[in-house]
């Protein structure tokens, strides 16, 4: 059975005291965002550092005062619709036995000239 997504726009009047409020954290929220994407750019430029530098070594974990860098080349399996029905699957009894499961409700926040996730 197919299934449709709708959404649902609803406009709120928000007092001047609410959405002065709201501005003030929605800034102070903007402000440590750009904060720590600069902060993050620049561990990210320190972990390539290091990680070219455990590379030169060869070896794939190593230990200096309390410091760990390890080497992490996960492999993770994922399920592949076309290979499951190529193999003699029935896709129609794979799609009957998912579950939607919900997840932890969160807040998103978009700032103005950010591309958030």
């Amino acid at each position: 059975m197919p299934s449709v997504t709708t959404t649902v726009t609803q406009e709120v009047e928000l007092e001047p005291v609410m959405r002065r409020q709201l501005l003030i954290e929605l800034r102070a929220f903007a402000a440590i965002k750009e904060q720590l994407v600069r902060l993050q750019h620049q561990s990210d430029a320190h972990k390539a550092a290091i990680g070219a530098l455990r590379d030169e070594t060869g070896a794939q974990t190593l230990s200096v005062e309390g410091f760990t860098i390890s080497l992490v080349a996960p492999i993770r399996k994922v399920f592949n619709k076309k290979k499951f029905v190529l193999v003699g699957g029935d896709l129609a009894l794979y799609e009957q036995a998912m579950d939607n499961v919900s997840s932890r409700a969160y807040d998103r926040i978009s700032c103005p000239g950010s591309d958030d996730e």
